[in-house]
Order: C-alpha cells, then sequence, then structure tokens
C-alpha cells in the first residue's frame, strides 16, 4: 500500500502516451518477427541487429550527409531489406533440412557481424542525434490534458496501418495464400508449383524492412548504440510470443500491452531498470502458459539431433600421450613469457571453464544457454561482496558462490523442464538481460552488486603458497581447469553421461525408459551453472575487481558462440574456446586490425562454421584424429577354423604304426 500511496499518480497520463508509442515501435519489430518465423520456421535472433544497423544507415544519410529525414527512412528500408534477402538466401537456405537450432545460431552470428560493424562504422558507445522523422511537437488529446506529439501518433498510426495492411495481405492476396501454404507445408507447396525459395525471400525482406522501420522510429526513446537498439530484438521477442509467433493481431496487442507494462512501472520506482524486470516477467508467463511441452515435441526431437554423441572408440594409449604433452606444455610454456601472458592464460582457463559448463548443458542435455556469464556473476559478486564488503576468507566465500550458482541455476532450470530448443533459448536470453539492467544495475541490491563500485579481491593463498604472483595463480587455475575437465570426461564417459545423451536425443523415449527427466534436466543445469560460478569466483581475485560489466549479455553470446564454433561436444573445447577467447583479441593487438573487430570475426566464423562443420572444429579433429589413428578393436579378432586336410589312402605299409 505504501508503494501505491507513494506513486506520482500524475505521470499516468504521459506514460500512457509514452507506453503506447513504444508498443506500437515492439508491434513493428514483433510483425517483422512473425512473418519470418511464420514462413521460415526461423527465429530470426537478429532482427534487432538488423533494426540496429538500418537505423544507422538512416542516421547517415540524414544527420551525417544532410538529405531531408523521409530519405534516410527509405534509405533504412532498403538496406533492411537487403540484410533480410543475404541472411536468407546465403546462410539460412543452404541450412535447409537442418534443425531449427542451426538456423538460429546463424541468426546469432549475424547479430554479432551487424552490431560489430556498426561500432566500427559509427562508433561502439558514442552519443549519436535521433533520426527525427516528424516534429515532436503535438496536439492536446481531446477532453483531456495530455500532450501527444506528432512522433508519437506518427509511430502509432504506422505501427497499426503495416500490422493491419500485412494481415490483408496474408489473407486477401493470391501472394499472402501462398506465404499461408508455405508456411503449412513447403513440399506440398511446391508440388503445387510455389516458388518456395522466392516466398521465404520476400518473408525476409519484408520483415527485415519492417524492423528496420522500427529502428528508425525507436531512436528517439532510447540511447543511439549499437547496442541498446539490438536489444530491442528482446520485446519484440515477448510480443511476438504473447500471439503465439502466428497471431498478428495478437502480437500487436502484446506489443502495447508490453509498452505500458514497461513504462508504468517508473511511476513507482525510480530504479531504471524495474520495467526490465516486469519484461523478463512477462517473458517467463507467456513461456509457460502458452507454450506446453506437446506442441514442441518436433522441435525437442529435432534439437537432440544436432549434436551427436562423440564416439566412444578411441585409441587410449595415443590419446594419453597427447594430453600428457599438452599438460606439459601448459606448465612449462608460461615461463618463457611475461607476468601480462600469463595472467592472460590463466583467464583463458578460467573461460574455458564457462565454456565446459556449455558442454555438460548443452552437449550432453541438448540444453541451450545464452546466459552463463549470468552464473558465473553469482559466484563473482557473492565472492566480492563477502570478501570486500564483509571481510571473509576467499575459500568460504567462493564455496558459497558456486553453491549459490548452483540454486540459480536450478531455478532457471524449472522453466526448461517446460521447454527446449527456441523457447529456451528466449528464456536464456531474458535471463542475461534481467541481470544486466536490473538485479545488478545501480540501485538494486548495491550490498551485492557494489551500485557504481567495484569491489575489490585480492589473490589468496593456498596451502600456505601464495597466489599472488601471476605464474603461481596460472598453475593452480590450470589444476582446478584440469580437474573439471576430467570429472566432465568421467561424466560423459559414465552410465549417468549416457542417460543425459538419451534425454538430449528424445525426453520422451528416456521418460519410457524410466530416466527421471525432470532430476536430471535440473541436476544438468546446476552442475553447468556451478561450473561457471567457479569460474566467476576464480575470475574475481584473477582481476583483481568485480564489476557488472564484466558479466553481461555480450559476454555470454560470445561464450556461446565461441562453445558451437570448437564444438559443444567435445571436452577438447573447453581449452580450445577459452584460448581463443582471450587471446584472439591480443593477437589483434599486433595487426592492423582493431581488437573491436574481433566479435565480427567471431560471427563470421560462427556462421561459416554451422554451414560447413556444424558438429564444430574440435570434434572435426578428432574424427580425422581416429581415422589417422585407428582403435584398436574391442574384441580379439577369433581366429580361423583349421582346415584338416584329408589324408590320402595309404597301404598296409605305409601306414604310421604307433610303438607302445
Amino acid at each position: 500500500m505504501g508503494i501505491v500511496a507513494s506513486a506520482n499518480w500524475g505521470l499516468l497520463p504521459g506514460y500512457t502516451v509514452i507506453g503506447i508509442t513504444l508498443g506500437g515501435i515492439y508491434a513493428l519489430a514483433a510483425i517483422g518477427l512473425v512473418l519470418i518465423y511464420r514462413v521460415s520456421g526461423v527465429l530470426n535472433f537478429a532482427q534487432g541487429a538488423v533494426s540496429m544497423f538500418s537505423a544507422f544507415v538512416a542516421y547517415q544519410v540524414s544527420t551525417v550527409m544532410g538529405y531531408p529525414a523521409a530519405v534516410g527512412l527509405l534509405a533504412a528500408i532498403v538496406a533492411g531489406g537487403a540484410i533480410g534477402y543475404l541472411i536468407e538466401r546465403f546462410t539460412i537456405r543452404p541450412l535447409a533440412g537442418r534443425a531449427p537450432l542451426s538456423k538460429v545460431v546463424v541468426t546469432i552470428g549475424w547479430l554479432l557481424v551487424l552490431q560489430t560493424a556498426a561500432g566500427l562504422i559509427w562508433g561502439q558507445t558514442a552519443y549519436h542525434r535521433p533520426v527525427q522523422l516528424v516534429s515532436i511537437q503535438g496536439f492536446t488529446f481531446p477532453g483531456t490534458s495530455v500532450v501527444v506529439g506528432w512522433d508519437e501518433f506518427t509511430t502509432i498510426v504506422v505501427a497499426l496501418g503495416l500490422a493491419f495492411g500485412t494481415a490483408a495481405v496474408l489473407r486477401w492476396t493470391t501472394f499472402g495464400t501462398s506465404m499461408r501454404a508455405v508456411a503449412d507445408d513447403p513440399v506440398a507447396a511446391r508440388l503445387w508449383g510455389i516458388n518456395v525459395n522466392r516466398v521465404m525471400a520476400v518473408s525476409w525482406v519484408a520483415g527485415s524492412a519492417m524492423g528496420a522501420i522500427a529502428g528508425v522510429l525507436i531512436t528517439p526513446r532510447i540511447n543511439f548504440d549499437p547496442i541498446s537498439l539490438t536489444l530491442v530484438v528482446i520485446d519484440a521477442f515477448t510480443a511476438a510470443l504473447i500471439g503465439r509467433l502466428t497471431s498478428l493481431p495478437w502480437t500487436v496487442i502484446g506489443a502495447m500491452f508490453l509498452g505500458l507494462a514497461e513504462t508504468y512501472p517508473r511511476i513507482f520506482s525510480s530504479n531504471a531498470g524495474a520495467g526490465n524486470a516486469v519484461t523478463f516477467a512477462l517473458v517467463l508467463l507467456t513461456l509457460a502458459i502458452l507454450f506446453r511441452p506437446g506442441t514442441r515435441l518436433v522441435q525437442r526431437m529435432a534439437a537432440g539431433r544436432d549434436y551427436v554423441p562423440v564416439p566412444a572408440a578411441d585409441n587410449p594409449p595415443v590419446r594419453r600421450v597427447i594430453v600428457a604433452a599438452a599438460i606439459g606444455v601448459g606448465i612449462v610454456i608460461p615461463l618463457l613469457f611475461s607476468g601480462y601472458y600469463q595472467s592472460l592464460a590463466a583467464y583463458s582457463l578460467i573461460v574455458g571453464l564457462i565454456v565446459l559448463s556449455l558442454v555438460v548443458l548443452t552437449g550432453l542435455t541438448g540444453q541451450i544457454s545464452f546466459c552463463q556469464y549470468s552464473f558465473a556473476a553469482i559466484g563473482a559478486f557473492t565472492v566480492g561482496s563477502l570478501v570486500g564488503g564483509h571481510g571473509w576468507s576467499f575459500w568460504p566465500a567462493l564455496l558459497l558462490g558456486v553453491i549459490c550458482s548452483i540454486g540459480i541455476g536450478v531455478l532457471v532450470g524449472i522453466p526448461a523442464l517446460r521447454l527446449s530448443g527456441l523457447f529456451l533459448a528466449i528464456l536464456t536470453i531474458a535471463v542475461a538481460l534481467f541481470f544486466d539492467h536490473f538485479l545488478l544495475a545501480p540501485g538494486t541490491l548495491d550490498s551485492f552488486s557494489g551500485g557504481v563500485s567495484s569491489w575489490t579481491v585480492a589473490r589468496p593463498s593456498f596451502l600456505g603458497i601464495s597466489l599472488d604472483g601471476s605464474y603461481a595463480f596460472y598453475l593452480f587455475t590450470l589444476a582446478v581447469f584440469l580437474v573439471a575437465v576430467l570429472a566432465v570426461w568421467n561424466l560423459s564417459r559414465s552410465k549417468t553421461g549416457r542417460v543425459l545423451r538419451a534425454i538430449r536425443n528424445s525426453e520422451i523415449a528416456a521418460a519410457t525408459s524410466g530416466v527421471n527427466v525432470t532430476a536430471w534436466k535440473l541436476t544438468s543445469f546446476g552442475v553447468s551453472a556451478g561450473l561457471a560460478g567457479l569460474a566467476g569466483g576464480l575470475l574475481a581475485p584473477g582481476i583483481g575487481s568485480v564489476s557488472a560489466g564484466a558479466f553481461g549479455f555480450q559476454q555470454s553470446l560470445a561464450v556461446a558462440a565461441i562453445a558451437i564454433v570448437v564444438g559443444v561436444r567435445s571436452v577438447g573445447a573447453a581449452a580450445v574456446g577459452g584460448i581463443f577467447l582471450i587471446f584472439g583479441p591480443e593477437l589483434l593487438t599486433h595487426t592492423p586490425i582493431s581488437t573491436l573487430a574481433f566479435p565480427l570475426i567471431v560471427g563470421s566464423i560462427l556462421i561459416l562454421q554451422v554451414i560447413l562443420t556444424p558438429q564444430g572444429v574440435v570434434p572435426d579433429w578428432q574424427a580425422r584424429f581416429r581415422k589417422r589413428f585407428p582403435p584398436a578393436p574391442r574384441f580379439p579378432t577369433a581366429p580361423e577354423p583349421l582346415v584338416v586336410e584329408p589324408m590320402p589312402n595309404l597301404t598296409a605299409s605305409e601306414a604310421p604304426t604307433v610303438k607302445v
């Protein structure tokens, strides 16, 4: 009651207008998402990046080059449509017949490429002047004192017009009938003479163009930079989910409701992240209520086939020699480098633990996650707040951080009991953004996050040995990493690993066989989050401080992309992924290429890898290794039966005699 009483109700009319305007922008982006999903079955995670890049094209044309804003809008629409065509024609179409999750991964690669390219061209975080299509001056709504700007009025009209126009095209035109036919059954549509490829290309062009319009319209209302504009896609996802990814009218209603739900909390709280908390709650409720397990049976089975199990047959003697040599190199080589590079090597192993957490969750159990750095943040901030804020010893703080990470992982895993594939990916993105913009934001839990300051954590001692030196801390992280890798490797080869792979391949079949799917899925989420929390807890003394900027959604996205590139089904991917993520940008410092281009390189590699080597780089190397050094047969070859030649007919004198 105190919150209601302290609310500034005089802001309600103005925030209602702002909320409906935001809802109109979300509706435009969501309509594009629904259009693409209905026709091609692909949930375009790059929709926000397409909107962002197109908005910057409008900025370049109208603000930098001085052309009218309408010309900039037209350029943005053309750019958005062209990008949509490139994505569909050259990266989605080659994946025809593959699981939906593979296509989602490609769109994530495009997200990284477009976001990084925009940052390199127009500046990553610099302020950019919004593209103002119409005047902010407006009129007073009849019978009230509410002032509606012409820009707000235009946004609402355009959103509703395109929504109803798209619905009319789909319902009453020949091409709309073709689109609905392709959406229902592409094979049958092709038999009826419909050009399925052309229909899908048009849907991507139209959906991306609508996203471009949304991107231009929203520039006056949020921070105009590559990251903020890209993250608008989560709001569009929420609106599209309310429409069940099929209904345009319900999508528009959901977008309007979302705009109001994000705006109204500001009446009650000055915390800017309160609206993001509402968005997360809406995502969770929408997924839990509207999407039921039975409707996702095909997706669950398809997602399980994305990553086939690693063959159990290998060459143990050769493998042991390679592993021993790698460990020896890992111990000796860092001695030749400076403390700076020894610290980088330690960081690469810590990041490798986060990649390893995805090996458990995605490689073994088949559950996708884009919030692993959020789990790492729990471990890091628990250590930071207890050690830096309350004077705890490092080791009990690290243990508690791992336990808390496991608990949060299990909580996130509860919705995964109903969700899988695409919808679980959306949920984990919402979790990551909830951490970024609310839980770790200043003003929410400052006693945990440190507020605007950073926690300071010194390197501890272990068994009386100081870890303050770079090489000592590196050896300690190497030991922890090797123990974790060995544990996960044994897990994958054990009966438990076979149970988890059975759940990944088919939850229905596993449950029929008597497997407690609920317990094992929650266990995998807990173990995965615990590994990530351990990494976060070690990162705190490794860096020396804990701040929210080191655990953002972008880091989760990058580590998931690298895990998929190197091969999320192999424990060897943990070391390769960690080294690539840490030393990749460092290598760029010795080239003319900016380190800011590293996500663009990662996204490009991710797109090519999904198309060319879908199982990942490390599993591909392992397959080549098994061909070069085939394993010994598990069972000895049975000896060939003896062939007894018939004895010739002998006379009595020639017959052999036996002496007694």
